[in-house]
């Protein structure tokens, strides 16, 4: 199974995580459609990130009826697919962009030699930067963070609430008044990262990504934090293997209690 296509899972509860990688734009949901379609490359749906996916090509998109065709052989496979509990989701690829969107409104439709797999047009996407492990949800219960010392940020040391990891970074809040003298390719040094009582460790962050949060309910920037995006650099080769199993024990909880994109329930015909 081809792990880079496994959907990201996203906590619903997590919005500033989540917002600066969904696309609502009609105009952009349409070419990456497009593109697809023209490209005939390989999509993925996934029921179960543990089991895998069927594979499918986008045929056709009908924007009068709103609905996009996927190829889908009438077997015993498809009609299991369909006949699951879980919301179905879309994951590919454009220029090493992970895409992924959750399938509605789908029903299969049987023709004289082929079948289709028929759904409605995405009402969103998202897009993230294809990884090799998947960004996991910093477990709340042991409070997680980031401690550094940047005199040009601030000038005692800062503490910052880690929101999610991965194998090669992390994404934590900071407040607007701390974030103005951040700027993407600024190295933080000897940061010490806290995960929970078995994982924490010291090493250099490079800033990849500030993607501020809204303002506060006065319509000003100090009730409201920025994501910060950040690449680990010069990790311990025990640290990393700490990092990897801690990783990989949330993964493995992952399942009952995450969503792979936040959506109601949809009906099945």
């Amino acid at each position: 199974m081809d792990h880079d296509s496994i959907p990201i899972f996203i906590d619903p509860s997590e919005e500033l995580v989540v917002s600066p990688f969904l696309v609502h734009s009609r105009k952009d949901i349409r070419i990456i459609l497009q593109t697809w379609l023209d490209s005939g490359d390989d999509l993925h749906i996934y029921h179960d990130p543990e089991a895998p996916p069927t594979i499918t090509q986008l045929w056709a998109i009908n924007h009068d009826h709103q609905t996009i065709t996927l190829s889908a052989e009438y077997t015993d496979e498809i009609v299991r697919l369909l006949n699951q509990p879980n919301m179905l989701v879309v994951t590919g690829f454009i220029d090493q962009i992970k895409i992924q969107f959750p399938l509605r409104e789908e029903v299969l439709v049987r023709g004289l030699n082929h079948s289709a797999l028929q759904a409605a047009l995405p009402r969103y996407v998202y897009k993230f930067q294809r990884r090799k492990v998947p960004r996991v949800r910093a477990q709340d219960q042991f409070a997680p963070n980031i401690t550094f010392v940047a005199p040009e940020v601030a000038r005692s040391a800062v503490s910052a609430r880690i929101m999610d990891v991965s194998e090669t970074g992390c994404s934590f809040l900071l407040p607007h008044t701390v974030t103005g003298s951040l700027h993407p390719g600024q190295v933080l040094s000897s940061a010490h990262t806290y995960l929970d009582p078995s994982t924490d460790f010291l090493c250099h962050l490079m800033v990849h990504r500030i993607t501020p949060g809204e303002p506060g309910p006065d319509g000003s920037d100090t009730h409201s934090a920025s994501l910060i995006g950040c690449e680990f650099l010069d990790l311990r080769p025990q640290d990393q293997g700490r990092l990897n199993d801690y990783i990989h024990h949330i993964i493995q909880r992952s399942r009952p209690g995450m969503s792979a994109v936040p959506q109601p329930p949809q009906t099945r015909t």
